[in-house]
């Protein structure tokens, strides 16, 4: 198994914040589509000595994924994109009401592959709940989780801690 791990935003890293903010699309270089220019060029700038790795692992016949968080999460399904193979078998896992996934908000932007949806209550679904009243209902209970912190949900839920401890529990 090869897994090719990108890191999220550092506050520090005023690299990680150019990446972040340019959010005016571009075409994508490989014809599919439309492609944020800041995650582009962070993942050109690493891509070919992230390419010659894989190759070279790759010839041993081990299976590849790709994975990050926040920036990084953006960073691997750009790459898995770029990956003919791993077409339809690329998912994004956005916990409840993580404010970072929803930006842009839709439709200037959709993510390139199937959502996996983590409500409130820490349970993976297929895709976010159905209808105007489930899927506000979930986020209001998300939101109220916390009555000493009103209004921070949407960070919180950002947390790689939160998507560790989610994704742990339903794998044990």
């Amino acid at each position: 198994m090869i897994i090719v791990a990108f890191r999220g935003t550092e506050a520090r890293q005023i690299r990680d914040w150019l990446s972040d903010g340019g959010a005016m699309m571009m075409p994508c270089p490989g014809g599919k589509g439309l492609v944020h220019p800041g995650f582009h060029q962070a993942l050109e700038a690493a891509w070919p000595q992230i390419r010659q790795a894989v190759q070279d692992l790759r010839d041993r016949g081990r299976s590849l994924w790709f994975t990050g968080h926040s920036l990084g999460g953006a960073l691997a399904m750009l790459a898995a994109a770029y990956d003919q193979a791993l077409e339809g078998r690329v998912f994004s896992f956005v916990n409840n009401n993580d404010i970072v996934a929803q930006l842009p908000p839709a439709p200037v932007y959709a993510h390139v592959a199937a959502e996996r949806y983590i409500d409130s209550r820490g349970k993976i679904h297929d895709k976010r709940p159905g209808g105007l009243l489930g899927g506000l209902a979930d986020k209001a209970r998300g939101h109220l989780a916390d009555p000493l912190a009103p209004g921070t949900d949407g960070m919180a839920d950002h947390a790689i801690a939160r998507y560790i401890a989610h994704l742990t529990h339903v794998t044990g």
